[in-house]
């Protein structure tokens, strides 16, 4: 079973606290990290691990 990324520019993902919605609007993957705040810049969908940056 292989799963796909999703192919809408459209992000319903927002409204959670755990999402940068800024960097989610640049295309970002903007996951948050609760305990420190910074927000991961790679690209939505990446595959590796998120790489956390202070906002």
């Amino acid at each position: 079973m292989t799963r796909e990324r999703p192919t809408s520019p459209e992000r319903i993902d927002t409204h959670n606290s755990s999402i940068d919605a800024d960097r989610a609007g640049e295309g970002a993957c903007a996951r948050v990290h609760l305990p420190t705040g910074t927000v991961c810049t790679l690209p939505r969908g990446h595959v590796e691990s998120c790489e956390f940056v202070q906002p």
